[in-house]
Order: C-alpha cells, then sequence, then structure tokens
C-alpha cells in the first residue's frame, strides 16, 4: 500500500511538471520551413577551401581539451570554464563571437558568426556538455562531443580565412547543456528566426572496425535538408552516407526541428554502429579516428559555403513534423530530472512515514511535555484521556 501511494505521488508529480512545460507543443504537428535547395555547384570553392583544413589541429585540440577539461558536466565550474575557452580561442582567431549566458545553469553557449550580406542565417550546432550515467566516475566525453566541439572549430578557421563574400550569415553554435534534454539550444533557437538550413554535429570521430561512413539521420530531420546533405556527402567528402534512425529525439537538431528550422543531423555512422562508450569514462581519445574527423569537416565546409552563397533560396510547402509522445515524456523528464527526482523522494518518504505513524498507532503512545515548576524547567509523563 505503502509502495503503491509513493508510485501514485511520482506519477502525479509527472504528469503535472510536463503538462506545465512548453514542450507540450510536442503534442501537436510543427510546420518545418522546405526550401528547395539546388545542387552543389561551388565545386572549385569548397575544394580549395578543402585543401586548407588540418587534421593536426583536430589531434591537437583534441587532446589538449581532454586533458585540461576532463568533466565538462553543464552545471559544473570546469563546463563553465570551457565554454570560456572555446569563446577565446575564437576571439584569438579573429572570429566575431559571443556567449549567451543561461541563467539557470553555469555553463554557457557560444555563438560564432560569419557575417553575411543578408539576415538569413545558416547555423552548424555542436554541445559542449558531458556527462556519465555512472555517478563519480568521470564523463571525458571526447567522441560526445569534443570531437564536434573540434570539427567545428576547424571549419571555422578555414572559412574566416578565406575570401567568401557569403550571402547568407553563417554562425556556429556551441550549446551548453545538451545531455540534460537540449536546455542550452532550446533556449538559444526560440529566439532566432530566418534560419534556412541547420546541420548538427555530435560525435564526429569514431569508426570502429567497420567500413567508415557518415550517418545521416533521416527520422528527426528535414526531407529537402536531408537530400540536399546526401549531395554534398556524395560531392565532397571521401566516405558514403548511410541513412540512419534516431527513433526519438538525440540531439540539438531536435530543437530546431521543435522552432520550424529545417535540421539535419550526421553523425560518425550509423546510430547502432556508433560509439559504445559515450556517456562513460571509456570515451576516449585513443578510440576516435582523426582522418574520419575530417570527413566531417569537409561536409561543414561544403554545407556552410554551398548554402551561405546561394543567391536565390526558394520555399515550398512547410513540412508537417510531428514528434512522438515518447519525446514529450523523455524531454520533459530530463528537464529538471534532479528536482524532480528529489521532490518525488521526499515527498514520497514523507508520505509513506506518515501512512506508517498512523496505521501503527504510536500517535497515542505516551509523549513528554515541557512544563515549567519554581522557575525550572522540567519534563511530566501525560497520558490522552481514555487510555489506561
Amino acid at each position: 500500500m505503502v509502495l503503491l501511494v509513493g508510485v501514485f505521488v511520482c506519477v502525479a508529480l509527472f504528469v503535472l511538471q510536463t503538462f506545465h512545460l512548453r514542450y507540450v507543443s510536442l503534442l501537436w504537428p510543427v510546420d518545418i520551413l522546405t526550401i528547395d535547395y539546388p545542387a552543389p555547384s561551388l565545386q572549385n570553392e569548397v575544394f580549395s577551401l578543402i585543401d586548407q583544413i588540418e587534421p593536426g589541429n583536430l589531434d591537437s585540440n583534441l587532446r589538449s581539451f581532454a586533458a585540461e577539461y576532463p568533466n565538462r558536466e553543464f552545471n559544473s565550474r570546469q563546463g563553465e570554464l570551457f565554454a570560456l575557452k572555446v569563446y577565446d580561442l575564437l576571439s584569438e582567431m579573429g572570429v566575431a563571437a559571443s556567449i549567451y549566458p543561461h541563467a539557470h545553469w553555469k555553463q554557457p553557449s557560444v555563438i560564432a558568426k560569419l557575417p553575411g550580406q543578408r539576415e538569413s542565417k545558416v547555423v552548424i550546432g555542436c554541445h559542449l556538455d558531458s556527462i556519465s550515467l555512472v555517478p563519480f566516475t568521470g564523463s571525458p566525453g571526447v567522441d560526445d562531443n569534443l570531437s564536434g566541439v573540434v570539427t567545428l572549430l576547424e571549419a571555422i578557421r578555414v572559412l574566416h580565412q578565406s575570401s567568401l563574400d557569403l550571402v547568407q550569415t553563417v554562425e556556429f553554435h556551441f550549446y551548453a547543456a545538451e545531455e540534460p534534454g537540449m536546455k542550452g539550444s532550446l533556449e538559444v533557437l526560440s529566439n532566432y528566426s530566418n534560419v534556412v538550413a541547420f546541420l548538427q554535429q555530435d560525435m564526429t570521430g569514431y569508426i570502429g572496425t567497420g567500413t567508415p561512413h557518415l550517418g545521416l539521420v533521416t527520422d528527426y530531420a528535414s526531407h529537402s535538408l536531408s537530400e540536399y546533405v546526401k549531395q554534398l556527402i556524395s560531392t565532397y567528402c571521401t566516405v558514403p552516407y548511410r541513412e540512419t534512425q534516431c527513433r526519438r529525439i538525440c540531439s540539438d537538431h531536435s530543437a530546431a526541428l521543435l522552432n520550424g528550422i529545417p535540421a539535419v543531423y550526421v553523425l560518425e555512422s550509423e546510430v547502432a554502429l556508433s560509439n559504445p562508450y559515450i556517456h562513460s569514462r571509456k570515451d576516449t581519445v585513443d578510440r576516435l579516428d582523426i582522418s574520419h574527423m575530417t570527413e566531417h569537416v569537409r561536409l561543414v565546409v561544403a554545407f556552410s559555403t554551398e548554402i551561405g552563397m546561394l543567391q536565390t533560396l526558394v520555399s515550398t510547402k512547410d513540412q508537417q513534423f510531428r514528434f512522438k509522445l515518447a519525446d514529450l515524456v523523455i524531454l520533459s523528464a530530463t528537464t529538471d530530472t534532479l528536482q524532480f527526482l528529489t521532490l518525488c523522494v521526499i515527498l514520497s518518504g514523507t508520505i509513506a512515514t506518515l501512512v506508517l505513524f498512523l496505521k501503527s498507532g504510536s500517535h497515542k503512545n505516551t509523549i513528554n511535555y515541557p512544563i515549567k515548576i519554581s522557575g525550572v524547567i522540567g519534563t511530566k509523563k501525560y497520558k490522552y484521556r481514555g487510555e489506561d
């Protein structure tokens, strides 16, 4: 009986939390901007930029970050310092960068901008934080997601040093707090408009023992942008793509979709073949392949250049995207998990204790009342009336 009461309280709290959040909008279809992207046409420009990619930068940044910031949990001091480190590196490059602070946790998001002629934007995203599913064991998060961070940094370096006259403004977003439910990207992107394409880079370095390939997520994606990215990979990368599915919200591109932004997620492989060591102390540098990460840099450079240089963007009928009920549950449950669980445990324990107390009848036992006798505080035993 006591257990049932506790379960009931937890369920009631979860329902109340879930349906008071703005994520309840996931229960209705979201209209995703659909653009008819033309075939890639800037091969000379893009391949010239690809030739400037330095794999050694990927390796040195990866090792340096892993050694200096072995735990980047979103509400930790190290997580905060790592975000500031990324901001400093961007500033040293001469890139226009800004810090996006978040009120409810320490780690900020960081936004880098390559200005274009228009207000329309191309966004490439990654996340800064790491997590371990086993408490107190460390969360190096090298593949998830230092690999995405260094991928973007190298692409930014190459693009910033070029003489491209961008039409669209190209932004690179380093989001805080992806692991506890896309907190950072949801907050940042809720204030965005005029985004014509979004690419997420999350886990870019693991190839395991299989044939190297890129995983193109097709179930949580803009259909038109997915088809376009297939062309980019086939044109500019030296490994093929394979279609894969997340089957649920799985990275920051989901926050873009939630806000009606055409978005796609390309990771290191099919989801089923991706790094099995993420979210553990075994997600380390030695398991990653720098040449595979270079393929992701090639894609980011191509994506930024080809869409960033488009003079004409033709929109067609919006794609209606429907999230699953499970997405609402996952997102709501992970948004304030610690608070929810703490509240659940405290209230369940309180109710269970009260039930046991009343059931045992211990409230009828002899108790002590403090009384004052001749100026001295003492105690005297009394019984409830009617008791023997």
